[in-house]
């Protein structure tokens, strides 16, 4: 059935297109993949690397805590860290606006595969109507041959004993006198 076929095509299409990367900026790309599966998965990685970056700061921290310049640099080590905390905020938030988008997505996807199944079957009862309906149009005509040769036969009957009659009113034509 063609309509499967392409049912199943566009299905292909929609899995190859949504594991590819995207990016906000369209330069670099946020992570490599947005499917659902992968978008938690990057999002830690993400978490990881703001982490570790607090961790170094930390412990750069409490080495030089009684020097007037690690006071400096622990303010500025806050700093990294809220800055740090605020970006790992927004990158989550868009990584659950994505995943809210690609279920979105998905959903609607799926809806439109349901509706094009359904439109494939109703297709397919419409060729069976259509042939069910050819097949009574064919003993309509059928039944219609029947009768027309019944007809034909009746009518030639009828002119055989037309002929018989006009033979007979011809034979008691002679018969009868004629005054």
């Amino acid at each position: 059935m063609p309509y499967f076929n392409r049912a199943s095509t566009c299905k292909r299409r929609y899995r190859h297109y949504s594991g590819r990367s995207i990016s906000t900026d369209r330069k670099s790309p946020i992570f490599e993949s947005t499917r659902i599966d992968q978008v938690d998965y990057h999002a830690n990685i993400i978490e990881r690397e703001l982490l570790y970056k607090n961790h170094d700061s930390n412990e750069h921290e409490h080495e030089h805590v009684n020097d007037y310049k690690s006071l400096n640099e622990n303010k500025k080590d806050n700093h990294i860290r809220q800055r740090n905390v605020r970006r790992q905020s927004t990158i989550n938030n868009m990584l659950m606006e994505i995943k809210q988008q690609q279920i979105g997505t998905n959903e609607k996807v799926n809806r439109l595969y349901e509706l094009q199944v359904d439109m494939g079957k109703s297709m397919h009862q419409l060729y069976e109507v259509q042939v069910d309906m050819r097949k009574s149009i064919k003993k309509i005509y059928e039944e219609q041959v029947k009768t027309n040769m019944n007809q034909n036969k009746y009518l030639e009957q009828q002119m055989e004993l037309i002929q018989e009659l006009k033979m007979i009113n011809k034979k008691l034509n002679e018969f009868i006198p004629q005054k």
